[in-house]
């Protein structure tokens, strides 16, 4: 096996940069040509040729600053950094779809770069609201960029971390963005997460608001096909935490987060908390090897989602089909984490810390 010098492939690859960038700026000044001529033949207006133009101009800067960041990266010597790029000057480019991809690039290398990553079996993700918080405090982008960043990071709070944190930064988001059509938008699609509060307050603006079907109607069976709804079993563990897990028999990384499910059942046997397994199967003879498989056919909290059950709405709402997925209620039987954090990880456990200390 012929060894690579990882120094001489890095020179490669910037040199390809380098003729590919040298090449576009060819490209844009003919389209910038073209568009010209198109505006003195009275074909476009100046305002069509000012889209296309500086579509193909910024991303040609995004580019090249790119580039300069892999040269600084790898060679010491760029003349750019992220501070010096016109970012502000993009303020009419938002709108535009092409622009996401520089303001995704801006996020992660500026904001996600500075917080904490969060392990979990099947994924890792930055600490979203820190991400959000560092998004309010920054001064290098136009309010237009902020608040499309804010919106994309609050939905990751409202996927990945408990009520209470929804509840805060949905608050931070409606009383300091004054796009209204934003606000909305995540509003009503994350309808099903509001505080009252907020869902009185949103009902008075916005009049798409709807109440999907409740999750306390979500129909189960049993091993023995006895039927249950979500909401006796939680009356069953009142008093208690619950905590949920989804699964089903043909999901990988659900076996793979099984063992910590079972370690944190342990740890926590002495506490007012119940595990409870539902499978998302659609085939009960699948569900029951799953659980063989998984060493839980004998655990008395184990269900599967009956057929009538899969005509809820409200979990395609909550996207349950993203399994393994993980869910928390508290004890009075109300969900206090949409998206809960899976067994592996330190801040389940803190979270259940913080409830049962309370």
């Amino acid at each position: 096996m012929t060894n690579r010098d990882p120094s001489k492939a890095r020179k490669i690859r910037a040199e390809i940069y380098e003729k590919a960038l040298a090449e576009a700026k060819i490209e844009l000044e003919k389209e910038k040509w073209l568009l010209d001529s198109l505006v003195n033949e009275k074909l476009i207006d100046e305002e069509t040729r000012s889209y296309y133009f500086n579509k193909s101009n910024y991303l040609y800067k995004f580019n090249e600053f790119v580039f300069n960041q892999y040269v600084n990266e790898n060679f010491e010597s760029s003349e750019f950094t992220l501070n010096d790029w016109p970012i502000k000057e993009s303020q009419d480019l938002v709108q535009y779809g092409y622009y996401n991809r520089i303001l995704e690039y801006i996020e992660r290398e500026a904001f996600y770069s500075e917080v904490k990553w969060i392990e979990e079996v099947n994924r890792r993700y930055p600490d979203y609201r820190k991400v959000y918080d560092l998004i309010r405090e920054n001064d290098s982008l136009n309010q237009k960029e902020v608040e499309m960043l804010l919106a994309k990071n609050l939905k990751q709070i409202i996927e990945y971390f408990p009520q209470e944190d929804v509840d805060e930064y949905l608050n931070k988001f409606v009383s300091e963005v004054h796009n209204v059509d934003l606000v909305e938008g995540v509003l009503t699609e994350y309808q099903h997460v509001l505080s009252p509060d907020l869902k009185d307050w949103s009902k008075g603006r916005f009049v798409n608001l709807n109440s999907p079907d409740s999750l306390m109607h979500l129909s189960l069976i049993d091993s023995e096909r006895n039927q249950i709804t979500l909401k006796s079993l939680l009356e069953e563990n009142q008093g208690r935490f619950v905590y949920i897990d989804f699964w089903a028999s043909h999901c990988v990384p659900c076996f793979a987060a099984m063992p910590y499910s079972k370690e944190l059942k342990a740890d926590y046997s002495n506490e007012q908390v119940s595990f409870v397994y539902i499978s998302i199967d659609k085939e009960f003879d699948n569900w029951i090897r799953g659980m063989e498989k998984a060493e839980i056919k004998d655990y008395p909290s184990s269900y599967m989602v009956s057929n009538e059950g899969m005509k809820n709405t409200l979990l395609e709402t909550l996207k349950v089909n993203e399994i393994p997925r993980y869910m928390l209620f508290n004890q009075e039987g109300s969900l206090i984490q949409y998206r809960a954090f899976g067994p592996k990880t330190p801040e389940l456990r803190n979270t259940l810390d913080t409830y049962l200390s309370n």
